[in-house]
Protein backbone atom coordinates (compact mmCIF):
# COMPACT_ATOMS: atom_id res chain seq x y z
CA UNK A 1 0.00 0.00 0.00
CA UNK A 2 1.52 3.35 -0.86
CA UNK A 3 0.97 6.67 1.71
CA UNK A 4 0.53 10.10 0.06
CA UNK A 5 0.78 13.15 2.12
CA UNK A 6 -1.88 16.04 1.90
CA UNK A 7 -1.05 19.60 0.93
CA UNK A 8 -1.34 20.28 4.74
CA UNK A 9 1.48 17.80 5.79
CA UNK A 10 3.72 19.21 3.10
CA UNK A 11 2.92 23.17 4.53
CA UNK A 12 3.25 21.79 8.21
CA UNK A 13 6.61 20.13 7.30
CA UNK A 14 7.82 22.62 5.08
CA UNK A 15 7.70 25.29 8.42
CA UNK A 16 9.39 22.85 10.28
CA UNK A 17 11.91 22.04 7.70
CA UNK A 18 11.75 18.83 8.47
CA UNK A 19 14.35 16.13 6.30
CA UNK A 20 13.21 13.52 3.79
CA UNK A 21 13.71 10.82 7.01
CA UNK A 22 11.50 12.26 8.80
CA UNK A 23 9.01 11.97 6.06
CA UNK A 24 9.49 8.55 5.77
CA UNK A 25 8.97 7.90 9.31
CA UNK A 26 5.72 9.46 9.20
CA UNK A 27 4.68 7.26 6.31
CA UNK A 28 5.89 4.10 7.77
CA UNK A 29 3.61 5.16 11.24
CA UNK A 30 0.83 5.79 9.01
CA UNK A 31 1.33 2.52 7.37
CA UNK A 32 1.53 0.70 11.05
CA UNK A 33 -1.20 2.68 12.57
CA UNK A 34 -3.58 1.83 9.25
CA UNK A 35 -2.70 -2.15 9.87
CA UNK A 36 -3.93 -2.05 13.81
CA UNK A 37 -7.03 0.24 13.06
CA UNK A 38 -10.18 -1.28 14.64
CA UNK A 39 -12.01 -3.07 11.76
CA UNK A 40 -15.03 -0.63 11.51
CA UNK A 41 -12.85 2.46 11.90
CA UNK A 42 -12.28 4.19 8.56
CA UNK A 43 -9.59 6.78 9.71
CA UNK A 44 -7.07 6.80 12.67
CA UNK A 45 -4.17 9.34 14.34
CA UNK A 46 -0.50 9.34 14.80
CA UNK A 47 1.55 11.21 17.02
CA UNK A 48 4.71 12.55 15.74
CA UNK A 49 7.56 13.49 17.88
CA UNK A 50 8.62 16.87 15.26
CA UNK A 51 12.40 17.93 15.44
CA UNK A 52 12.57 20.71 17.36
CA UNK A 53 14.92 23.26 18.40
CA UNK A 54 13.63 23.98 21.62
CA UNK A 55 12.48 21.06 23.23
CA UNK A 56 9.83 18.24 22.20
CA UNK A 57 7.20 19.64 19.98
CA UNK A 58 4.51 16.30 19.17
CA UNK A 59 1.83 16.81 16.17
CA UNK A 60 -0.97 14.50 15.34
CA UNK A 61 -1.80 13.48 12.03
CA UNK A 62 -4.78 11.84 10.54
CA UNK A 63 -4.51 8.63 8.22
CA UNK A 64 -7.33 7.45 5.64
CA UNK A 65 -7.79 5.95 2.42
CA UNK A 66 -7.26 8.36 0.14
CA UNK A 67 -10.95 8.50 -1.86
CA UNK A 68 -12.71 5.37 -2.76
CA UNK A 69 -9.44 3.68 -3.70
CA UNK A 70 -7.81 1.00 -1.16
CA UNK A 71 -4.39 0.80 -2.36
CA UNK A 72 -3.45 4.28 -1.03
CA UNK A 73 -3.44 6.18 2.16
CA UNK A 74 -3.47 9.70 2.91
CA UNK A 75 -2.01 11.30 5.43
CA UNK A 76 -3.52 14.94 6.64
CA UNK A 77 -1.92 17.43 9.55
Amino acid sequence: MKVTLHNSCYAFLTQHHSPESFIEEIRTQALEAWKTRGKDENSTRIIVNVPSEHGQLYHFFTVSLYGNRKDLLSVKA
